[in-house]
């Protein structure tokens, strides 16, 4: 299996980190001063390098994404070459969501799911997969460059009657409840289940944003719904070992490598970014060239994850997945932690 590269800051004598540019302007620095990153003084201002700089008054209000709340609303991580390629990190879509369509439409099935709210919707392959099993759904994502693909997939698709109720919306997940109120889609009823594939969930980038989510999430639930959330297996990256660089959910053929730097803050990981590389072709013709983009997650830890879906959702029943296997069942280090958690 081929295996992310881990580089850890405190690292970076061996190896300075590469500078590179993407579409969205978010660079990594050319080099970290290494006795002040071991201290935890100045990983701030060492990381500032990668946030875009502001350009008017009222866009500084809104910058600073790495480090604040605004970053659900102030930089949008997928435009630009991320959005445009993400398809081909993902692979083939069909086989994508054969890995995993039984398992989660026989979650969904046995817990008389019918109404879902898909809150990581990014290109729309799990909420079509979804639809075409005949669930009505609902498809929620912050990225407007990503509901523009989930939209075109859609409209492949119009003339199919489940396709035709399919809907879609911009939507924040610290403000959910009332961004779905505005679009009526709470006037009847809750959803039967809320879903977030894909490790969409890492984007927030403290514990306190990823609890006031869980909330929100749980606000859309009925009694008894489920929340099916998922996240990386981000602990082996943390204990010094390779996260997998392909998994059930990204397996493209044009993937070259993925880069994964660990951030930490006095002694505590508190970044992730991840340094994307895939070959495209230039011309129909011609040869290839390798794209790069990247983006900036949140180490969740198994037991972490654990812990806010317990104090945050209270839930009445968790169980826990790797790769859509029992945990007592895996017998290779899962790529993905999934959770299945009943309000």
């Amino acid at each position: 299996m081929i295996k992310h590269k881990t580089k850890f800051i405190d690292d970076v004598s061996k190896e300075s980190l590469r500078r590179k540019t993407d579409s969205t302007g978010l660079t990594l620095p050319n080099q970290i001063d290494v006795d002040s990153v071991r201290s935890g003084t100045t990983l701030q201002h060492s990381l500032s390098e990668t946030v875009p700089k502001p350009s008017t008054e009222e866009n500084t209000l809104k910058m600073n994404p790495i480090f604040s709340a605004e970053s659900l609303e102030g930089v949008d991580q997928y435009e630009g070459t991320a959005s445009n390629i993400w398809h081909m990190y993902i692979g083939d879509h069909k086989a994508r969501t054969n890995s995993y369509r039984q398992w989660i439409c026989n979650i969904l099935r046995t817990n008389k799911c019918e109404r879902v709210l898909d809150a990581a919707t990014g290109t729309g392959i799990d909420s079509e997969m979804l639809v075409e099993e005949g669930f009505r759904v609902t498809s929620v994502d912050n990225s407007e460059n990503m509901l523009l693909k989930a939209k075109e997939l859609r409209s492949k698709k119009k003339l199919d009657e489940n396709f035709d109720r399919w809907s879609i919306y911009q939507a924040n997940w610290l403000n959910l409840e009332e961004d779905l109120r505005k679009v009526g889609e709470l006037d009847n009823s809750l959803f039967d289940a809320v879903i977030l594939l894909g490790n969409s969930f890492s984007h927030l980038l403290s514990e306190d944003l990823q609890c006031k989510a869980i909330e929100s999430f749980r606000k859309v639930l009925r009694p008894g719904g489920l929340l099916i959330i998922d996240h990386r297996n981000y602990d082996v990256a943390m204990n010094g070992d390779r996260v997998s660089q392909k998994s059930c959910f990204y397996n493209g053929s044009n993937i070259e490598s993925v880069d994964t730097y660990m951030i930490a803050k006095n002694g505590k990981f508190i970044m992730v970014i991840l340094d994307y590389f895939i070959k495209v072709a230039k011309t129909a013709k011609s040869s290839t060239e390798t794209k790069n983009f990247k983006l900036f997650f949140y180490p969740i830890s198994l037991a972490q994850m654990t812990t806010n879906l317990t104090e945050c959702f209270k839930p009445s029943s968790l169980e826990t997945f790797g790769d859509f296997q029992p945990i007592s069942e895996t017998k290779e280090t899962p790529s993905y932690y999934c959770h299945v958690v009943r309000k």
